[in-house]
């Protein structure tokens, strides 16, 4: 299709653009770039632009010095996004970015997406993908140690590592391996440290025979 591929190219002509403008003045660009990006993603037949779409969001990311909502509201795409494992890397380093910029007013619009894109990767990828996953974890977690646990337990994956650690203990056939055990770990201890009565919740585990 001759028109997506003329809006790919105009979305590698944005990112070039971006670059070289910088960060003062890479935000001209949003009337134009954001809705591209969004209808890139959002559209199952612009799916062929995602990749396109997601390297200019990311370079906006990385040039922004401070949160502008207007870049923030893209993120509710990152739920559908996050289903498609093919994008993960690229989809991790722009959460984990938006929470250290977005801060509290990031976390308080759009909490539910960010639990939404935890949970569909968390138990989906390898170890690899584990370590990318785990930047937002960390992010989530340092930057709000309570309510990025509460964040963690409401949504089931504090549950979820939980019962990985376990399996791993008892040397279950299926258990993760030991690398990405220790990622869980380090998160269940920071969760821990700032509310331990979430303990309380976790247990007792029930695990499959």
């Amino acid at each position: 299709d001759q028109n997506l591929l003329l809006k790919r190219s105009v979305l590698t002509i944005l990112t070039c653009i971006a670059s070289l403008v910088g960060p003062e003045s890479c935000s001209v660009l949003y009337p134009l770039a954001l809705p591209m990006i969004d209808d890139s993603i959002a559209r199952e037949e612009n799916m062929f632009l995602s990749k396109s779409a997601l390297k200019i969001w990311w370079v906006f990311l990385r040039l922004s010095k401070t949160y502008d909502p207007l870049l923030g509201k893209l993120f509710v795409r990152a739920g559908e996004l996050s289903k498609d494992l093919e994008h993960m890397v690229i989809l991790m380093r722009v959460t984990e970015h938006y929470i250290i910029l977005g801060g509290a007013n990031f976390l308080n619009d759009h909490a539910t997406t960010i639990q939404r894109v935890i949970s569909n990767i968390v138990g989906e990828v390898r170890p690899r993908g584990t370590a990318y996953m785990f930047l937002v974890i960390e992010a989530l977690l340092r930057s709000f140690p309570v309510e990025g646990g509460s964040l963690l337990q409401s949504s089931g994956v504090l549950k979820t590592f939980t019962e990985a650690c376990a399996s791993n203990y008892f040397e279950d056939d299926k258990c993760e391996p030991d690398r990405v055990i220790v990622l869980y770990l380090t998160a269940l201890a920071r969760v821990l440290l700032s509310a331990p009565e979430t303990l309380q919740t976790l247990l007792p585990l029930t695990l499959a025979s």
